[in-house]
């Protein structure tokens, strides 16, 4: 069986091309990915930095706010067996009244 040169110089010649694109398509995205968005974002930082507040914060204020927030924020807790249950229709059950004698 012979080999055709010509048709060996087709492969060689698409699978050199193949692989160049693929080293190529490679290095763009290797680029983009640690390189370009780096920058980027270092851009990005460096505005946010140039509109942070310049005036210090009073932490002695902000603490009394947060202490305050919390305060409201929190709630006493709740004493379900005091609550009457508004699905029971009806005389309430001997359970429920031999509880309310012990109270």
């Amino acid at each position: 069986m012979k080999i055709k040169i010509g048709l060996l110089l087709k492969i060689y010649s698409i699978s050199i091309i193949g692989l160049g694109a693929a080293t190529v398509i490679f290095i763009t995205i290797f680029l983009y990915k640690n390189l370009y968005q780096a920058i980027t974002q270092t851009a990005i930082i460096y505005n946010l930095r140039m509109e942070l507040a310049v005036e210090p914060v009073d932490i002695e204020l902000f603490n009394i706010i947060t202490k305050k927030i919390k305060e409201k924020t929190t709630r006493a807790e709740t004493d379900w067996g005091g609550i009457r249950n508004p699905f029971s229709f009806g005389p309430p059950s001997p359970e429920t009244k031999a509880e309310e004698t012990k109270k």
